[in-house]
């Protein structure tokens, strides 16, 4: 409906009418700059309210006031206010200026009388641009206290109905590709700082930021990284960041500090990072690495590649492929090591301690190396172990500027044994054995035994007595001497039957008598040897061979001497023959 005033001024009043005859648009064009005080536009019949309802948008152009008697308009004023100027209103239905939060900011304010929010159980949103940005809701489950949401950031982020005391800080987005990467809190207490796509489904669990991670344990902490997983019964958990890690079901008091696709699934479990590992046993640790395994309860694995620990308490310190399946088993790292008795331990390359107590340590060596029996301590190396040594020139090289380099203690009653053996053709054990109490020939003896023929082959006795089943031979060589000198054999001979000669015994065996000189004697009769308190063997076997020469040419002075006396009996004797024959002849000769 359009109505024109017949002023000539141009001034219109517009009025659309609905169907259900409504006005619905009112608008007054070209009104001028008067107006008349009697004017007034009512709607008949009165509405049932007693006042005038202009809806939806009304124009009044070219108007600069809007009054009635004492400028006071009476009923509501609906609509945004858009367009109005020089509004000056002393009060707002009686309250002053002060009760309103003001853009510029409000002075002589009271905590917890004068606040910024709401009175019902209805949210509260704060939009920026148009977008949410910030929703507070109240709290909805009165037995577990008052404590409201916070969600902030993407408008999609949510927390399930029900819930309370969550918070969600920011983060949450639409990507262009149309997906909706919001955050999502099911449980009480749960919380998110930021990121994309986290999701806490367990009762007081944490997500700092990060992308697509989840907590579904309570109590439960994921840090950041990208689709981290704490799975439901998992509580107490943590995730530090990293990729794809997973503390499972089951695994309270886990830990992930980080890396890419690790999992926990032990109690108490940690692992510190690296990729693809597992640490599943009660209290199990692995410190990173490969595709490493911690399955037995307190085992550990440090790091490396491929390495399992899956005996109780058993260590893998690192290297790669090494296993430690025994109980307190430890392998400290390596190549292919495997320590599967119990308190064993396996190092260097291929070292197998299958046998409770073993110790193995192999070189470089392609090849197993093995233990046969409990308690062994095997060594492999090709290059000799040095003991004091960084040289070893064989496989046992021992150096010390100690008098006592090396001492071998046993205890049993047949003796202590030091077997020395040769594999080759014509080889056989020898054995240098300190006699015990149980053995044959006797306690405190040094015995040299064979295996050929199980047979004793020399002994040395306490008393320093030594028994040889066998010769003697000592060097005697020409080209092994030198300084040679003639012997008087006349002289030598001449001392030996003035040398001292008597039955004794030895001070430590006064059991035992004895025939000889003594070393004193010896020495000063004949001045060999190294001292005058010993006697070599090969000295007396000198006197003796010099005084029996010198014997020999005294005896054939002596039958020289008888020759002669011999001889000049002879010649005597011939000539008294011969003298006798004469007289025969010449008595002979007168009788006739």
């Amino acid at each position: 409906m359009v109505v024109n005033d017949s002023t000539g001024s141009n001034a219109v009043i517009t009025a659309a009418i609905s169907a259900e005859g409504m006005v619905t648009n009112l608008s007054v064009q070209n009104a001028g700059g008067g107006y008349s005080t009697s004017a007034t536009l009512t709607i008949a019949p009165p509405p049932s309210n007693a006042y005038q309802v202009f809806a939806s948008t009304n124009h009044f152009n070219g108007v600069n006031l809007l009054t009635n008697v004492n400028n006071v308009v009476v009923g509501s004023f609906a609509g945004n206010g858009g367009g109005l100027t020089g509004v000056n209103a002393a009060t707002l239905e009686g309250l002053g200026a002060g009760s309103f939060w003001q853009s510029g900011g409000n002075s002589g304010t009271t905590p917890g009388v004068n606040f910024l929010g709401t009175t019902d159980n209805q949210p509260l949103e704060l939009n920026v641009q148009g977008q949410r940005a910030l929703r507070v809701e109240p709290a909805t489950n009165s037995a577990r206290g008052y404590a409201p949401n916070i969600i902030g950031g993407y408008v999609s982020n949510s927390v399930a109905p029900g819930v309370i005391g969550a918070t969600i800080a920011g983060g949450g987005r639409f990507d262009v590709f149309g997906e909706n990467l919001s955050h999502r809190i099911t449980a009480h207490h749960g919380t998110i700082g930021g990121g994309d796509r986290n999701t806490v489904n367990g009762e007081d669990g944490t997500i700092a930021g990060g992308g697509g991670n989840t907590v579904s344990g309570g109590y439960s902490f994921i840090g950041g990284g990208l689709f981290n997983t704490i799975q439901t019964g998992a509580n107490y958990a943590t995730i530090g960041g990293g990729s794809g890690n997973t503390i499972q079901t089951g695994a309270d008091y886990g830990t992930i500090s980080g890396g890419w696709g690790n999992a926990s699934s032990g109690p108490y479990a940690t692992l510190g990072g690296g990729d693809r590992n597992i640490s599943s046993g009660n209290i199990a640790t692995v410190g990173g690495g490969s595709l490493n395994t911690s399955s037995g309860n307190y085992s550990t694995v440090g790091g490396g590649a491929g390495n399992r620990a899956s005996g109780y308490v058993a260590t893998v310190g690192g290297g790669q492929g090494n296993t430690s399946s025994g109980q307190d088993a430890i392998v400290p790292g390596g190549f292919n090591n495997n320590a599967a008795g119990d308190y064993s331990f396996a190092a260097g390359n291929q070292a197998k301690a299958n046998h409770q107590g073993a110790f193995v340590w192999a070189d470089s060596t392609s090849a197993d190396f093995a233990s046969t029996a409990m308690n062994q301590f095997l060594i492999r190396a090709a290059g000799g172990v040095g003991i004091g040594t960084n040289s070893p020139a064989t496989q046992l090289h021992v150096l010390s500027a100690k008098q006592t380099v090396a001492i071998i203690d046993g205890s049993s009653i047949g003796g202590t044994w030091l077997g020395l053996g040769n594999s080759s053709t014509g080889g056989q054990r020898w054995s240098i054995i300190s006699s015990g109490s149980g053995n044959g020939e006797g306690a405190g003896r040094l015995i040299f035994f064979t295996s050929q023929g199980n047979s004793r082959k020399m002994m040395l006795d306490g008393a320093g007595n030594l028994t040889i089943n066998g010769t003697l031979a000592q060097g005697s060589d020409r080209n092994i001497k030198t300084a040679f000198e003639p012997v008087d054999a006349g002289a030598v001979l001449e001392q030996v039957t003035k040398l001292p000669v008597m039955k004794w015994a030895y001070t430590n065996d006064a059991s035992v008598r004895h025939l000889g000189p003594m070393a004193q004697d010896f020495y000063a009769s004949f001045g060999v040897g190294a001292d005058d308190q010993h006697i070599a063997d090969i000295d007396e076997s000198g006197v003796a061979l010099a005084a029996i020469q010198g014997l020999n040419q005294k005896l054939e002075e002596r039958l020289q001497q008888k020759e002669t006396e011999i001889t000049e009996l002879k010649r005597t004797v011939n000539e008294l023959k011969e003298l006798v024959q004469a007289i025969n002849h010449k008595l002979n000769i007168e009788v006739r």
